[in-house]
């Protein structure tokens, strides 16, 4: 088949949203335009107000309400829409006057060269970034990354709301008081993952024999009574040196102005002191840490301040109930998680416990280290101060080393510096010069890399290259290694798994009267493929349009079956050339063909054209139609009503035929048409049940298509306007906010860069991230 090159037409309508068909990147401030009242205003008025004005403006753009010079680009969105509507002769619709070919080309000329009237040799907006909390995945994928626990949020947390095609919008991204409370339990769940405990240990425990206590007042069965001051101590024959626990179940009496205070007795002398709140009814476990050679050793616990209130009657007492050994370290623990290991093993020595001074050292290391990887950033030394506070009252309330630096954790993973993506304790900058905005520092840069390409927290190569101020001058380099690092895997599936709509097929629930060898192995293949041609693309830096045209797929014998390729045998997906497996020329080979896709653009029992169309004008040429208006009769109501079976391109017809639906059925029906030889699950086939499949059509500048060949050439022709659509979804995605028209000049540096380096997706990444936008911050206005 041939392959058919657009028109001008139909190029500048792909590429009005681009600004221009030319790409003007210069400063075209100075240019001259004709004045809107003389020229643009009487045309709006006499063909597009009956449509286009006041509150009820069809697809919500008034033109009597954009007209201002000073507020045109702000209103560029709209004035995009209108030119590219008026470019490709499909405003005004059918039935209604239109204007002259010589009026169309001046009001596009007029509109266009108003949209490139910008200045981009200045310093550019960066935009306003709303504080970005971490969404789900980017919670999950930070847990695992700095103590090896894989917490998955989706099980507990409030789904993440989508914003703009994504779900890491920070204006989205809110905390209500459910969400705190989850917050709170998965910091409690977490923090005992990562942090075994001696009160928790089960298994490496021996428990003293009560015949082998001395000391206290026998109680029966159940403990010994310390009701004066006093100890209850035993003899432990230890079979090796190393670190061990005593764990001791207690409990008190209260009375007077100050709790029970226990004493741990080595040898017979005082080595920690806690104090003791839990009742009889109730009781605790202690746990205090002990390092000893191998040998005898005399151990136990002491009552220290003995009370009694001969008016109230008011007695304070210790009661003992348990003594067992744990240990030694980290037999005791059986495997230690690795987050313990890594960020928490250095545990102060029993005597450094007694002097305040020798044990604040290592914890504060301990935390400090934590805190830098977990904030992103140095701690600040009050918080640092507060959590030293905090172990240190856990450790007189009883609780172990472990224990105490459990509740830090908890504390550290509910604090806003580990929730939220950036600087929170910056204070907006005001800026006397008329500079738009200022570079964020080096630490919150390598946090926006690192979610931008990992979803996750940076690492310590990144932290450290910001401490050291060198991130910017090595971001090329930097930007390389993340790429090919195994957590970039998440930016193809949070990134291209949103953009190309393939996170759909978790929830993709087929017909099952006519799909029922849809399973969810066959789910999961479909994901994978898309997710390994994009990775690919990325990895090997090829050009952008490969993902429109690529002539390779990854494939294993599932999905290989669901597309009639045979010599695909087992589980494991591999690269292979379409060229040599696909049963028909051009029919796979890039997204439009990805089954994927194409499953996710459909209905659960049928295809929709529709669907599938507005997918493309959305998602590869950055041109959304608007919301449909209300009231709207469906093609399924549209077949009812025939007296016989109707193709799913008869009713689109019929569909067509209400002036209301025309306009931005003339643009998404052809191309969603286009894709009609693909089932609902993305089978290629040649009949519907309504015989043979006819996937030809007109686009409104009257080009003609013939099918997915045709389409798929088309768009890797002329890759200005997807080139322009991916470098705003990046933008997007990697900035966690919507677009604005003050972005302009960025997105087109953007495209100016990948374009001079032959379209390559890394040099597009790298631009992104790059722009001003992604590393700077809005200056706020002076006062």
């Amino acid at each position: 088949m041939p392959r058919l090159i657009p028109s001008f037409r139909f190029v500048l309508a792909l590429v009005a949203t681009s600004v221009s068909s030319s790409f003007a990147f210069a400063d075209e401030s100075l240019q001259p335009v004709a004045d809107f009242r003389h020229l643009a205003q009487p045309m709006l008025e006499q063909y597009c107000y009956d449509c286009h004005s006041g509150e009820s403006a069809d697809g919500g753009i008034a033109l009597d309400e954009i007209q201002g010079a000073d507020q045109f680009q702000k209103d560029r969105a709209d004035w995009q829409k209108v030119l590219a509507r008026v470019s490709n002769g499909s405003m005004p619709p059918e039935d209604y006057e239109a204007p002259t070919a010589e009026e169309r080309t001046q009001l596009a000329e007029w509109i266009n060269t108003r949209l490139n009237q910008l200045n981009c040799n200045t310093p550019q907006d960066p935009g306003w970034i709303t504080l970005r909390r971490l969404n789900r995945d980017q919670y999950r994928n930070t847990i695992r990354d700095l103590l090896g626990v894989d917490f998955e949020p989706s099980k507990t947390f409030p789904p993440d709301v989508l914003a703009y095609g994504f779900d890491n919008n920070a204006d989205v991204l809110t905390v209500n008081p459910v969400l705190l409370e989850k917050y709170l339990e998965a910091a409690r769940d977490i923090s005992r993952l990562a942090i075994p405990t001696p009160e928790s240990v089960e298994t490496g425990v021996e428990r003293i024999p009560k015949d082998k206590w001395e000391g206290g007042q026998f109680d029966g069965e159940e403990s010994r009574t310390l009701s004066t001051v006093g100890s209850v101590e035993f003899v432990y024959h230890f079979n090796q040196p190393g670190r061990y626990w005593l764990r001791a179940k207690v409990s008190a009496s209260q009375a007077g102005d100050e709790p029970v205070k226990m004493s741990l007795m080595v040898d017979g002398q005082p080595v920690q002191t806690v104090e003791v709140y839990a009742t009889q009814e109730e009781s605790e476990q202690i746990a205090f840490a002990i390092d000893t050679e191998a040998g005898n050793l005399r151990l136990g616990v002491a009552f220290r301040n003995d009370f009694y209130d001969e008016a109230t009657k008011g007695d304070r007492n210790l009661y003992v109930e348990r003594f067992e050994v744990i240990g030694p370290l980290p037999v005791a623990f059986g495997e230690l998680p690795s987050a313990y290991e890594r960020w928490f093993a250095a545990e102060p020595s029993p005597t450094d416990w007694r002097d305040e001074h020798a044990w604040r050292t290592p914890v504060a290391q301990t935390l400090s280290d934590f805190m830098l990887a977990a904030f992103r950033r140095p701690a600040p030394a009050d918080e640092l101060n507060r959590l030293i506070t905090l172990v240190d009252s856990r450790r007189q309330a009883g609780d172990s080393y472990q224990q105490a630096m459990q509740v830090a954790l908890q504390v550290m993973l509910v604090s806003p510096r580990f929730l939220y993506i950036g600087n929170v304790d910056e204070a907006p900058r005001s800026d006397a010069q008329g500079e738009a905005g200022y570079e964020v520092d080096e630490y919150e840069l390598a946090a926006r890399l690192s979610y931008f390409l990992w979803s996750s927290t940076p690492d310590a190569t990144l932290l450290r290259l910001a401490s050291e101020g060198r991130l910017r001058a090595e971001l090329p380099a930097e930007v390389a290694r993340l790429l090919r690092d195994r957590r970039s895997e998440q930016f193809t599936t949070n990134f291209a798994g949103q953009w190309l709509g393939t996170r759909l097929l978790a929830d993709l629930e087929p017909d099952e009267s006519q799909f029922d060898g849809f399973d969810a192995e066959l789910r999961e293949a479909m994901t994978r493929e898309a997710n390994l041609v994009f990775a690919d693309v990325v990895r090997q830096n090829l050009p952008l349009t490969t993902l429109i045209d690529a002539n390779f797929t990854y494939l294993n014998q599932r999905l290989a079956t669901h597309y009639g390729i045979a010599g695909i045998e087992g589980d494991q997906f591999r690269r292979v050339s379409l060229a040599e497996l696909a049963p028909y020329p051009g029919v796979r080979g890039g997204v439009l063909t990805m089954a994927g896709v194409l499953a996710s653009t459909s209905n659960p029992d049928r295809t929709s054209p529709v669907k599938r169309g507005k997918w493309v004008l959305s998602e590869l040429l950055a041109e959304p139609p608007p919301a449909p208006p209300p009231g709207i009769t469906s093609l399924e109501v549209v077949a009812e009503r025939s007296k016989r079976p109707l193709s799913v391109r008869e009713q689109m017809e019929l569909h067509r035929a209400e002036p209301s639906c025309a306009v931005c059925h003339q643009k998404m029906d052809p191309l969603g048409l286009a894709l009609e030889n693909y089932d609902m699950v993305g089978r290629w086939r040649t009949e519907d049940n309504t015989g043979p499949i006819n996937s030809a059509g007109e686009l409104p500048s009257g080009d003609k298509i013939a099918g997915v060949a045709d389409l798929r050439s088309l768009l890797a022709a002329q890759p200005d306007a997807f080139r322009r659509c991916l470098a705003e979804k990046l933008l997007t995605y990697g900035l966690g906010r919507g677009l604005e028209y003050y972005d302009e000049c960025t997105l087109r540096e953007i495209c100016r860069r990948a374009l001079d380096d032959g379209d390559k997706m890394q040099t597009l990444i790298l631009a992104v991230i790059e722009s001003p936008a992604f590393q700077q911050r809005r200056f706020v206005t002076a006062e």
